[in-house]
Order: C-alpha cells, then sequence, then structure tokens
C-alpha cells in the first residue's frame, strides 16, 4: 500500500558531487515514477494505482546524514532559520514557507510592541480603548504596516527566487490520484483527459451551502453576543440586543468594562472572531 524511495549515503554522496541536492534528487525519483503512462495516457500509473487504492500513499525516506547536517546548522533561531540548508533538503516551497514564517516574526515585532506600548499608556491614564485618542493612529499604522510588510516579502521572496534558480519556473502539477471524473476528448487538444460535470459539481455546491450557512449565521450570534457581552450594544431597540448579556455588561455587573473581568469577553471575541467563516 505503501511506496518509499530512498538513497544509501554512497548513493546520496554521489548525488552531492554531480551537483543534486536531496531535493532535487527525490523530486527527480518523484518525476520518474509519474512519468510511467497509464495505457489510456489520462494519467501516469502511479496515480491510476492511489486512485484505485492499490497505493495509498508515496513518500521519501529521510537520509540521516543529510537532515542532521540541517539540523545541525548554526543559523537556527526564534528569528532565523537556516532557508538555504532547508531547501537543499526538502525543497523550495518547503523553504519558502519558513522564510515567510521567520520574515512575519521579525516583523511582528513592531506593532506587537506599539500596540503593548498603547494598551500601557491607557491603562495607566485608566481610559478604555473607546477613550484612547492614541488607538484610531494605532490602527492606521498598523494598516500601513501590513501594506509594508507584503511589500518587503515580496521583494524578499524574488530575491530568494533568483538565488535558488527558481525565479520564472512554473510547477507542472500533476492531476490528484484522488480526482475522478468521466473520460472525455478535449476538443483543443484531442487529447483525453478526466472530466467532473457542471451538474455534479452544482450539487456539492448546494450541499456546501447548506452546510456552511448555519455555521455562518451560528458564528454571526457568537460575534452578537460577545458584543453586548463588551458593553458595545447599548441602544435597547438595537436588532442585535440580548438585553441579558448587555446587563451584564453595565456598570457595577460582572463584565463592567473597569472591572477585572472585563477581559474575558474581550479575549473571547479576539480568539474567536479570527476563525470564524465571515
Amino acid at each position: 500500500r505503501f511506496i518509499t524511495a530512498s538513497l544509501s549515503d554512497e548513493e546520496a554522496q554521489k548525488a552531492f558531487e554531480e551537483g543534486l541536492s536531496p531535493a532535487q534528487t527525490a523530486a527527480h525519483l518523484s518525476a520518474l515514477l509519474l512519468k510511467v503512462p497509464r495505457k489510456d495516457g489520462v494519467a501516469s500509473l502511479l496515480s491510476q494505482a492511489i486512485r484505485d487504492g492499490e497505493v495509498e500513499s508515496m513518500f521519501p525516506l529521510h537520509n540521516e546524514a543529510s537532515i542532521a547536517e540541517v539540523w545541525r546548522s548554526k543559523e537556527w533561531g526564534i528569528m532565523a532559520v537556516p532557508v538555504d540548508e532547508i531547501r537543499s533538503y526538502f525543497g523550495e516551497r518547503v523553504a519558502w514557507y519558513f522564510a515567510f514564517l521567520s520574515f512575519y516574526t521579525r516583523h511582528a515585532l513592531y506593532p506587537g510592541v506599539a500596540g503593548f506600548l498603547v494598551w500601557g499608556w491607557a491603562t495607566y491614564n485608566g481610559l478604555s480603548i473607546d477613550e484612547n485618542p492614541i488607538a484610531p493612529f494605532f490602527g492606521l499604522g498598523v494598516a500601513v504596516w501590513a501594506h509594508v510588510c507584503l511589500k518587503m516579502w515580496a521583494r524578499e521572496a524574488s530575491a530568494l527566487g533568483l538565488k535558488w534558480g527558481v525565479r520564472h519556473v512554473e510547477w507542472d502539477e500533476e492531476v490528484r490520484g484522488e480526482f475522478y471524473g468521466d473520460l472525455i476528448t478535449s476538443p483543443i487538444t484531442g487529447e483525453p483527459f478526466l472530466h467532473y460535470s457542471s451538474r455534479k459539481r452544482l450539487m456539492h455546491y448546494f450541499f456546501s451551502v447548506a452546510v456552511t450557512l448555519p455555521m455562518l449565521l451560528a458564528a454571526l450570534a457568537t460575534i452578537f453576543c460577545l458584543l453586548n457581552l463588551q458593553g458595545y450594544v447599548t441602544d435597547p431597540d438595537s436588532p442585535i440586543r440580548v438585553n441579558f448579556l448587555a446587563d451584564l455588561a453595565k456598570p457595577g455587573a460582572v463584565f463592567d468594562q473597569n472591572g477585572p473581568l472585563y477581559f474575558i469577553p474581550v479575549l473571547t471575541y479576539t480568539c474567536v472572531a479570527p476563525g470564524q467563516p465571515l
């Protein structure tokens, strides 16, 4: 059910002497396996075996000597990772992922420190978030930081792509082994390919909507309840007001904005809201 492939230490050393990194060696080996055609020419024989359940997974085995070099690198740290060593062993895609994590961690320090200072100043002066005159400027600064950060990452990603020689490389994706459909002939190329009809696809869309819509409504209801608990819904005629929850945020109540437990609905909203399907 599984196909594994690995090189011995001698074979790995030979590949290294020929200029191939472990990632390149694994990519070449995978390409060779996927080039074995199926009789109808639609996909590789291996993809068909995965689709039929004859092969459950395909993965290369680790080379202990090569991966040890990655972990022994002196560049590991909270703010930096050895992207070149990761790229050599795991490939460009994994290296870009870790490069972005390192880049984002470094640059997220700026709004993090600024936010802590704004919060500390407001707390020292006894101001809530609605009364803090610096909060709007901080929000504007975060928006500017996000734009600049994305532009800087684009430059760094381009530099890495140029360094690794994949600046204008197009990824040749193999049809997933789990993909299924009807075998038809392309009116453009005349080649056979697997096609999943729009009617069947539309049925899946309707099913997705039927499942997602109740979850979306539940997410909205959760956010409305948390807004009530934070004391933001003060209008008694508001359509989203829940009286018994709003009463808990009144002065002297459990979640009074100046009370010690006010952070509970705020923290809950911070944790719940980003994960909601909005």
